[in-house]
């Protein structure tokens, strides 16, 4: 006579285990609420922008065991992951996070080289001020503080001094 022991059945006791795939097992993700981790959802997002036709067959049952709604969900968060995943890059102060180009920086350097040549006094509110009528496009919507933060950093790094 063989013995339940809750809902097991021994025909369920001596099954094989379910065959793990992509590293995940999915008969684990069903029966239990999973939390993934970011590297996990690029991935199945990554998988997901394949065709079909390319797709492993591992990679397909993976799919398979996710909830759909977590997928769609995913997809609507895809940028904030990369973001998240990118958080330990060099910190930028404008739109867009990329670094600002070096050609503009000098552009910068340069207008403040002929305000120190003209001997005219400048501060670093009416160079901001400047700056931000000079190069619309490539500043974009950064905010005034920003851009003044971003010429401090840029002054300070190039040994820039106003004659304010």
């Amino acid at each position: 006579m063989t013995k339940k022991v809750g809902s097991l059945t021994p025909e369920k006791i001596e099954s094989p285990a379910p065959e793990i795939v992509g590293g995940l097992d999915p008969e684990r993700m069903i029966n239990r609420r999973r939390h993934y981790t970011i590297k996990e959802k690029l991935y199945f997002l990554s998988i997901l922008k394949k065709p079909k036709e390319e797709r492993l067959v591992e990679e397909t049952r993976a799919l398979e065991a996710i909830p759909q709604r977590n997928l769609n969900r995913w997809r609507k968060q895809e940028c904030r992951f990369l973001g998240v995943q990118n958080k330990n890059d060099k910190k930028t102060f404008h739109k867009g996070f990329k670094p600002i180009h070096d050609d503009i920086s000098d552009q910068i350097l340069e207008l403040v080289n002929d305000f120190k040549a003209s001997l005219k006094p400048i501060n670093c509110t009416d160079l901001t001020k400047i700056v931000r009528d000079r190069f619309p496009l490539q500043l974009g919507d950064m905010s005034f503080e920003a851009v003044r933060s971003m010429l401090r950093r840029l002054l300070k790094r190039n040994d820039c001094k106003l004659n304010a």
